[in-house]
């Protein structure tokens, strides 16, 4: 899948539907990519369904390649494995980060590890 693809797969099975929709349609152009990308520091944070666990990652999924979505690393960054994505992204502030095929994922408010979410759709 490309970034697009699995960021679409992953906002459908991990948000509000009304919200995930609306994310879905953002993300097929530029324009949309850059709202998506600074909705990353706090909007995000509200839109995900209340029903989702929030459980780390295992040794394999953290291994897995992967896609990033942040202001400074840009929108659907390939990342070799969602471990060297993590590492990299952890200065920057708020990110997300997903498999290649938007099964799971890590999402991190504006500089806020403790609201750190690792969640499986």
């Amino acid at each position: 899948m490309n970034p697009i693809e699995a960021l679409g797969r992953f906002l459908r099975q991990t948000l509000d539907p009304v919200k995930a929709e609306r994310y879905c349609d953002l993300i097929q152009r530029p324009k949309g990519q850059k709202r998506f990308l600074a909705d990353l520091y706090h909007v995000m944070e509200d839109c995900f369904r209340a029903d989702l666990s929030d459980t780390p990652l295992s040794a394999q999924q953290r291994g897995e390649p992967g896609y990033s979505y942040s202001e400074s690393r840009g929108f659907g960054f390939p990342e070799n494995s969602m471990d060297e994505g993590y590492d990299a992204l952890m200065p920057d502030t708020g990110w997300l980060l997903i498999d290649t095929e938007g099964r799971f994922g890590i999402y991190q408010p504006e500089d806020m590890v403790d609201n750190q979410r690792q969640i499986k759709a």
